[in-house]
């Protein structure tokens, strides 16, 4: 089984952009629109191909949190996972 990281994180920006829509009722593709932003800041700020590569890799994902932080429960209160009490 071959890895490809690109496949990868488009996947998972897929993954959270389907939980914000869950969870916020936006219908964004905000972590690609974020990628993207970065990507073009990148390109103006001189970065190389690698640097670059890893600002889009880290902006796809900075929003892994909304989707393991927030659940709703059964009685539609908010739960918060993970958190010391």
């Amino acid at each position: 089984m071959i890895f490809n990281l690109n496949e990868f994180l488009i996947s998972i920006s897929f993954a959270l952009d389907f939980a914000e829509m869950d969870i916020l009722g936006n219908k964004t593709n905000h972590s690609k629109r974020v990628a993207y932003i970065f990507y073009q800041l990148g390109k103006r700020l001189g970065l190389s191909i690698h640097e670059l590569f890893d600002l889009i890799s880290l902006s796809i994902i900075h929003d892994n949190g909304i989707a393991e932080d927030t659940l709703i429960t059964e009685d539609d209160e908010i739960y918060y996972c993970c958190k010391a009490t």
